[in-house]
């Protein structure tokens, strides 16, 4: 917050952070690699997904159609080989895969000491009426890939389709956790990996994502300091004035004024709150 004050900061789990769907025209995320199951009694229908998974999920439902979702994930969320995988099956059906970059295992070695092949994965949310349809490339399946040592190891089909969108060489490699060999991209001796990044970003659609009509950066919110630990539409006496506790949007407590056909009426709802808090 310190060093982007005009950003809107919020150090809160994701599960509890309130956004309405349709909310972003872009979402930018690098999840949690974590497989803990995730509850969320607001989205019901993503409680179960694992923390990976949720990250990505959540944030689609939280865009407007055309939307876009940039994600920097693991190779297991494209290489998985079970097409049915219900979050990748929910995410395929609400968007369009616009392309994928897949960087070498050592990308993140210098600042993160990790060695993991990861994926840069761009999604276009869906419109309401391509819903249902089979739109765009049908990436949620996974073919052999045969190395040049001839190891066979599952690869999307995405990455079949554009092995040029691989910057590296693709097979079965040995991990530096495990020792054993697994599905992995390595970088070629001598390799740009940044040029090459920037040469396949290039390759990617533009141009489509709907324009601002308002001023989007701010949000229409009656909100008044202090908002206690009260149940949402429970009610609450700031400076004589009884408010309405509403659901949280975007990491922020919400409560609206409540208006009363006389004095009389209000005073008495003052009065119960009294007793209720007593």
């Amino acid at each position: 917050q310190k060093l982007y004050p005009t950003a809107n900061i919020k150090v809160m789990g994701f599960q509890d952070y309130a956004v309405p769907d349709g909310h972003f025209k872009l979402a930018i995320g690098n999840p949690p690699f974590g497989a803990i199951k995730i509850t969320d009694l607001d989205r019901k229908h993503l409680s179960g997904l694992s923390l990976h998974n949720y990250f990505f999920a959540k944030s689609v439902d939280a865009l407007e159609d055309n939307g876009v979702l940039a994600m920097v994930v693991t190779n297991r969320f494209m290489d998985a080989s079970d097409k049915n995988d219900r979050a990748r099956a929910y995410i395929a059906e609400r968007t369009e895969l616009l392309g994928a970059v897949r960087l070498p295992n050592n990308a993140f070695k210098a600042n993160a000491n990790t060695e993991v092949t990861t994926d840069i994965v761009f999604l276009r949310k869906l419109t309401q009426a391509e819903r249902g349809n089979a739109v765009g490339f049908q990436w949620n399946e996974t073919k052999l890939y045969t190395d040049k040592d001839g190891n066979q190891v599952p690869l999307n089909v995405y990455f079949h389709a554009h092995p040029e969108m691989m910057l590296g060489e693709f097979g079965a490699f040995g991990s530096m956790y495990s020792g054993q060999n697994e599905a992995a991209l390595v970088a070629k001796d001598g390799q740009d990996t940044v040029a090459l990044l920037n040469q396949a970003l290039e390759s990617l659609p533009q141009n489509f994502m709907t324009q601002p009509q308002k001023d989007e950066a701010a949000i229409v919110k009656a909100v008044v300091a202090d908002i206690p630990d009260v149940k949402v539409g429970s009610m609450f006496v700031r400076n004589g004035q009884v408010f309405e506790r509403k659901p949280d949007l975007l990491g922020e407590r919400q409560a609206r004024p409540v208006e009363y056909a006389n004095a009389k009426a209000q005073e008495r709802v003052v009065g119960l709150i009294g007793i209720r808090d007593l």
